[in-house]
């Protein structure tokens, strides 16, 4: 009894002294994750019981981050009742897909986001109806908002408004004009840039005139121009007359002679004039570092390559020019980045929201986006700023308005990897596939009969 009663006179005493300790941890702990992971939870969790907190998202570079910082920043300053909430990724979209998907699934979108068009067209139903904002007066306006109208129907689905574009672009083709220089100095020829109305036939002289082996080692030193992918290359099949489905973009319509003529074009650029590079030529090169080192002379690309090269020894060294003629006239991809936000809020908080919508659609917000000269903005009565910047950009201008959004279909991914597999082909020596018979086998092919509703004629 006396040794049980000892260790228990121990254990009360040992108790006592710990005592002061677990009062300590039980307090500490609590503040030292508070401490710790206090700015996550309030983020993520937070502000979803916080009325006056909007979340905004963005992706892009530096240069993007400082824009939409500054104009979160007026946003604050001049809305007092409200807190924006910057949330930006760094790079390109794809982390920023990831992250978006990510807080869908859990219900917790940002208030307002900017998504680029092929994340809208697969999300549509995760975002607020904005068709009220369209017809709107913004304070301190006079006149209703006017929006880019292919921008408009882009971020519209099954009828419903909902997104609306901020900023987008349309495809033209840059030239480096170092590349033109360095063929003169060459052939002791004057230098033979293309005339601004060109044609396809122009354009294909121009690559053969590009692409050069100058040291005589059999070895091209230069490309004419950075053959694309399908999406890149739709300007040139539009161009010929050719469409890839129809109207309703439920038929396959990429058939016939117009379709062929432009996949001839696609070919002749790779094998018959051997004007663009094949992979081995051009190792861990993509197109924009290709063309800023000059090993092409020439590709297609946005505005969104303007400021890059803007930064570099290219900045006086390049040319714009719209897509080459051809008997469809002269036609181009537009794409659009677009503002959307989240379904389901409250209705203090989506009011909140679409305030914010309101500012980055301001003419003062849409001026500051034309000034970076990355893209242009959606607003029509600001476009015309875009095109008075130092850098000439005329051209991006005149060309939105012959310019085409690229086809929504519901399983792009794989219809996208399908057109490209054939493609792959028919610039393949080894394949030796024509035209014609790469248009029919794609035609064909189950993941195009799968994802349209009929099967097309097959010509001949």
């Amino acid at each position: 009894m006396g040794t049980g009663q000892q260790s228990f006179d121990n254990s009360i005493r040992l108790a006592s002294r710990l005592r002061p300790l677990a009062i300590l941890v039980a307090i500490g702990v609590p503040v030292v994750g508070f401490w710790l992971f206090g700015d996550t939870y309030d983020r993520h969790f937070g502000q979803r019981r916080t009325p006056n907190v909007i979340r905004f998202a963005h992706f892009g570079t530096y240069q993007d981050y400082l824009l939409f910082k500054n104009v979160v920043a007026d946003f604050n300053e001049t809305n007092r009742d409200v807190r924006v909430v910057q949330e930006y990724v760094a790079g390109l979209s794809g982390h920023y897909r990831t992250k978006l998907r990510q807080e869908a699934l859990v219900d917790n979108l940002p208030d307002v986001a900017l998504v680029q068009l092929a994340f809208f067209r697969e999300h549509a139903e995760l975002f607020e109806d904005l068709s009220r904002l369209t017809t709107e007066t913004l304070a301190g306006e006079g006149e209703p908002l006017t929006l880019d109208p292919v921008g408009l129907e882009a971020f519209k689905r099954n009828g419903v408004q909902s997104g609306l574009p901020i900023s987008g672009g349309p495809l033209v083709i840059y030239l480096n004009k170092k590349c033109f220089r360095r063929v003169a100095e060459h052939t002791g020829e004057p230098i033979g840039l293309p005339p601004p109305d060109w044609t396809v036939s122009e354009f294909q002289k121009t690559a053969e005139y590009l692409t050069r082996d100058f040291d005589g080692d059999n070895n091209l030193d230069q490309f004419g121009f950075y053959l694309p992918r399908w999406i890149y290359f739709l300007p040139f099949i539009w161009s010929h007359g050719a469409t890839i489905t129809d109207s309703t973009t439920s038929h396959w319509s990429f058939v016939g002679n117009e379709a062929i003529r432009a996949m001839t074009l696609y070919q002749e650029l790779a094998l018959t004039r051997r004007a663009t590079p094949r992979d081995y030529e051009v190792a861990q090169l993509f197109q924009d570092t290709a063309f800023l080192t000059g090993k092409i002379g020439m590709c297609v690309n946005g505005p969104w390559f303007q400021p890059f090269l803007n930064e570099t020894s290219m900045r006086d060294d390049y040319l714009v020019l719209p897509v080459p003629r051809s008997s469809g006239g002269s036609i181009t991809r537009v794409t659009w980045d677009g503002v959307v936000v989240a379904r389901n809020l409250a209705q203090a908080r989506r009011e909140l929201a679409q305030r914010l919508v309101r500012h980055l659609l301001s003419r003062n917000v849409q001026l500051r986006i034309a000034q970076t000269g990355k893209a242009l903005p959606a607003r029509r009565d600001t476009i015309l700023d875009f095109a008075a910047a130092p850098q000439a950009r005329t051209i991006f201008v005149s060309s939105i308005e012959t310019a085409r959004l690229d086809p929504s279909w519901k399983n792009f991914r794989a219809i996208d990897r399908t057109i490209n597999a054939h493609l792959r082909k028919l610039t393949s020596e080894k394949d030796n596939v024509s035209p014609a018979a790469m248009i029919k086998a794609l035609a064909s092919d189950h993941v195009i009969t799968e994802n349209f509703a009929e099967k097309p004629v097959l010509k001949p």
